[in-house]
């Protein structure tokens, strides 16, 4: 499984494309903490655009004491459509 860092942008997902080409079963994915309190639909829209993005597995990392950004309820909700939701880890 390869950890993600959270600066994704559309810049970067040729990234995402080489860690599944070269053979990545997973992802760990940390909310994008460089903005302060982002909204349900920002996250909703950032996790989404990953899920679309890539087809391996893909696990969120809950880890709000670092990152600031929690792993809430209602963003799983809103991401259980994607197949690749695999997991979520809590440290």
């Amino acid at each position: 499984m390869s950890r993600l860092a959270p600066r994704i942008s559309p810049k970067r997902w040729n990234y995402l494309n080489t860690r599944e080409a070269n053979g990545a079963d997973g992802l760990l994915i940390v909310p994008p903490f460089y903005y302060k309190h982002p909204s349900l639909d920002g996250l909703t829209r950032y996790f989404s655009i990953l899920f679309e993005q890539v087809k391996i597995p893909i696990n969120l990392y809950h880890i709000p004491f670092a990152t600031g950004v929690p792993i809430s309820h209602e963003l799983l909700h809103a991401m259980e459509k994607y197949p690749n939701l695999t997991g979520i880890k809590i440290p």
